[in-house]
């Protein structure tokens, strides 16, 4: 038997997930909300932003790019032994 868990990539001890999941399914959709709000306070920052191609915030501006691009929460496995 697996359950799934969610870990916060750039914080290890960041608790991201209350109770571990028992489906896959249900620990992805909890990540596609997590996600979605990640995506959505970086995006607010940047439309905020001015200088983004040649001023001050162009390093700003591609940290947010890379913070989008890859996948801040991933899903953990963990195998649980029930043979007892």
């Amino acid at each position: 038997m697996e359950i799934y868990k969610i870990i916060d990539t750039e914080d290890e001890n960041a608790y991201c997930s209350t109770v571990p999941y028992h489906r896959r399914s249900g620990a992805e959709k909890a990540l596609n909300r997590l996600m979605t709000r990640h995506v959505r306070s970086i995006m607010q920052k940047v439309v905020k932003m001015t200088g983004t191609v040649r001023g001050k915030n162009v390093q700003e501006f591609n940290n947010a790019i890379e913070s989008v691009a890859t996948p801040r929460y991933v899903i953990k496995a963990i195998r649980v032994n029930t043979d007892w």
